[in-house]
């Protein structure tokens, strides 16, 4: 389907999931490298920092991308899952006894983005005093509408984490920034190690936020989620229920195909942005039929040669954040309309406005 991803920017939205997957799981055919197409794209083009190429594994292909890749699969490898999960219910538990006396809150501002960025800056290892700055700037990872806020605030947060990458070179922790530094098969100079650091803060903040604050959603306005309030539906149901009908990244995985290519009766022309609608492919009527609860079949966190890395830590945080929540404030309802953040990638709630019983004594 021919589409705009900005004025006067075409794209080609693949909508079908078996075409989606085919895309997917052909890196040669479509590779994720978009050098070519910048070269045609005007700066002032608002997706166009978004989908900047660079070398990270998101955005090279063949060699370089197994290298790359490889680098942030043993670094992540060697998180301590279980020290994660301690940490975020700590911090949840912290979040949720700030507001739980007032009877409302709002869940995305109080509670998932604060959670899930202090979960990200502890495995990313970065220092406490850098947090409250990089928290005012990751938003504009995110950023599909204005260029320049979103160029200003990805060179300030290079900034930032290039301090962070010098001061950890003296004083290395348990932790992926540490990690990606002594790692000497790719040979990382600092730079380049700043530039893996973005892709993690831009790969996995806003869209586990979106996650956490989109399950929420669902849970307070589908009658099919009741069953969680209940303890009949699990919460990895409920999440993964929400991956396939509402998944925070609706459309992403942008490819690149380098000469004409060919999907069912579609010439896809080269070097224009192939996109892949994961919540569209979820709807195909090929794979939407019956009752999919335990069904984990769907690919919002991609597929193939470039599928998410973390997509285990993504469902662990917000699986913990929704099972502490739910235990606290099981009463709790929509208080306010949602509405929902203008993006062609990114879909989620721009706040989650809630109100329950204020509790008599404290939770936790």
């Amino acid at each position: 389907m021919p589409v705009e991803l900005a004025p006067g920017v075409p794209a080609t939205l693949v909508m079908g999931h078996e075409d989606a997957l085919h895309v997917l799981q052909s890196p040669e055919r479509f590779p994720a490298t978009s050098a070519e197409w910048q070269k045609k794209v005007p700066v002032e083009c608002p997706v166009r920092p978004l989908l900047a190429s660079g070398q990270t594994p998101a955005r090279t292909s063949g060699v370089e991308h197994s290298r790359l890749r490889g680098a942030h699969m043993a670094a992540l490898g060697r998180v301590d899952q279980h020290a994660v999960q301690a940490e975020v219910e700590r911090d949840a538990v912290a979040l949720i006894n700030e507001f739980w006396h007032r009877g409302e809150a709002e869940l995305r501002g109080q509670f998932a983005a604060p959670l899930v960025l202090a979960a990200v800056n502890r495995l990313v290892g970065l220092p406490e005093e850098m947090a409250d700055e990089v928290a005012r700037v990751v938003p504009a990872l995110a950023e599909a509408g204005d260029a320049v806020a979103a160029v200003a605030g990805r060179r300030t947060l290079e900034s930032l984490l290039g301090e962070a990458v010098l001061w950890k070179t003296t004083a290395p922790g348990a932790d992926v920034m540490s990690w990606l530094l002594a790692d000497d098969d790719p040979g990382w100079s600092e730079s380049e190690v700043v530039a893996q650091l973005i892709l993690i803060y831009e790969m996995a903040v806003e869209p586990t936020i979106g996650l956490i604050t989109n399950a929420i959603a669902s849970i307070l306005t589908d009658d099919r989620m009741d069953a969680a309030l209940g303890g009949s539906m699990s919460t990895r149901d409920v999440l993964d229920a929400v991956l396939f009908d509402n998944p925070p990244l609706a459309q992403w995985c942008v490819r690149y195909p380098q000469v004409p290519q060919l999907i069912g009766n579609v010439w896809l022309p080269a070097h224009r942005p192939v996109v892949i609608g994961l919540a569209a492919s979820h709807r195909d009527p090929a794979i939407a039929r019956g009752d999919r609860r335990g069904n984990r079949s769907h690919i919002a966190f991609g597929a193939g040669a470039h599928a998410c890395l973390a997509s285990d830590l993504a469902l662990l945080i917000a699986t913990v954040a929704i099972d502490q929540l739910m235990d606290a404030v099981p009463d709790m309802e929509l208080a306010g309309e949602l509405v929902w953040r203008p993006s062609p990638f990114h879909r989620s709630p721009t706040a989650v406005p809630v109100r329950f019983e204020p509790a008599r004594s404290r939770p936790y």
